[in-house]
């Protein structure tokens, strides 16, 4: 068969006939994943062949969907994050060696007459636990496999002239003498102008404070300018730092790819600029200031700088986030006290940070904190102002409620 015409028949099965899955076509289709590339071949990976029904069962509590109930087995794929390649920027490469690996699964399958589905939607914690994956081990797919009971809807793809862009139509409109080629921003850029919050500090000055995306934020304060964890690009969003003023403070608390921009760190540089991050950042890029958990930085009269611990503390997440890597920051800046917490959850540590005006405290599990996780926090902290972060989809709307007797003005603003 040809690989368009396989890739064609490829589709995402979500009803199962009850005939089980022959032991040599599983055995095929497995050998076909360890077939696969991987980032400097470190195969980062693991797969559990889910056929009993206890293990089923198990599946079903993981993804609560009628139709998954259907398929006669399914399989886990897992990322092993200590044996996963990790780019000089910071950028983890099991995901991308996971997608690449159980692609190979479904075309081989499809290859067999087998179908498949791609179910990322599920409760990864739950499954973690009811198969007893390893301490670093993170699971990132099930698919579910078997013979089909429906039928392939017909295939909607964008045209290819919205996904290719070729070297040669650019030298064509060089060749025509046109100097400049334009960029166009994604549909999704950024703008949180409708955002922006500001402070009067006790010494007169006035804070603002723009939430960018994520984990970025810029804060500007008596004419000084801050970025912290400054990224240009998460997935399909964007900001535009290149019409923001280059920066005097720069904070970067750890070297995941969403929080540490190298690109955009010099972009936003001068000779002046102070660029603070955690050792591990400093020795990926040689960019910076090294600061470990509890040093402290005076940047500039009336600017203190304290780095604290931010880790990860739940059974089966401490590699996603290790005691003593990363940082926190405390920022203390004209009269009044940021904590910008990094990617930490409820930590011993808290306890001693005290006087917070304005809290900046994720909400992004398995990585940092659920909510629950989020309220303790903030009840330790105390701050007057308390932005959650980080947060990606989690549903944050219970969280006013939930501190709404504290006295805390909880702001929730575009860190998704």
């Amino acid at each position: 068969m040809a690989f368009l015409d396989l890739a064609k028949q490829r589709y995402s099965c979500r009803s199962y006939q009850p005939t089980s899955v022959e032991q040599e076509k599983l055995e095929y289709v497995m050998e076909c994943v360890r077939m696969a590339p991987s980032a400097v071949n470190k195969q980062p990976w693991r797969f559990r062949i889910v056929s009993d029904a206890d293990g089923l069962k198990k599946i079903c509590q993981c993804y609560n969907r009628e139709w998954i109930a259907t398929a006669p087995t399914v399989i886990i794929a897992s990322i092993v994050h200590d044996e996963e390649w990790v780019r000089s920027d910071g950028k983890h490469h099991g995901d991308i060696d996971i997608a690449i690996a159980v692609e190979h699964l479904c075309l081989a399958a499809t290859e067999q007459a087998l179908a498949t589905c791609w179910v990322c939607n599920f409760d990864a914690t739950l499954c973690h636990q009811l198969f007893s994956l390893g301490a670093n081990e993170e699971a990132a797919v099930l698919i579910p496999i078997g013979y089909p009971a429906d039928e392939p809807k017909e295939k909607t793809r964008k045209p290819m002239k919205e996904i290719l862009f070729c070297m040669c139509a650019l030298i064509s409109l060089l060749a025509c003498g046109q100097g400049k080629v334009a960029s166009v921003a994604p549909a999704d850029s950024v703008d949180s102008v409708a955002s922006v919050d500001t402070f009067d500090n006790p010494d007169g000055y006035t804070t603002v404070i723009t939430p960018l995306m994520h984990a970025s934020l810029r804060i500007q304060s008596g004419g000084f300018e801050i970025e912290v964890d400054p990224v240009a690009k998460l997935g399909d969003r964007t900001v535009d730092y290149s019409n923001m003023p280059e920066a005097d403070l720069i904070l970067v608390t750890h070297e995941h790819f969403d929080h540490f921009d190298t690109a955009t760190i010099k972009r936003l540089s001068t000779e002046s600029t102070i660029t603070v991050m955690n050792p591990c950042c400093h020795e990926l890029s040689g960019l910076g200031q090294p600061l470990s958990n509890g040093m402290t930085l005076n940047i500039a009269e009336d600017v203190t700088l304290e780095a604290v611990p931010a880790y990860n503390v739940t059974k089966g997440r401490e590699h996603f986030h290790p005691q003593g890597r990363d940082n926190g920051y405390i920022l203390s800046i004209n009269g009044l006290r940021i904590y910008i917490a990094g990617d930490t959850e409820p930590i011993p540590e808290m306890e001693q940070i005290r006087d917070i005006d304005i809290a900046f405290l994720p909400c992004n599990q398995p990585y940092t904190m659920t909510v629950e996780q989020l309220v303790e926090a903030a009840k330790i902290i105390k701050p007057k102002v308390l932005y959650p972060y980080h947060f990606g989809q989690t549903d944050l709307s219970a969280l006013p409620d939930l501190l709404k007797d504290t006295g805390i003005d909880v702001r929730i603003r575009p860190f998704d």
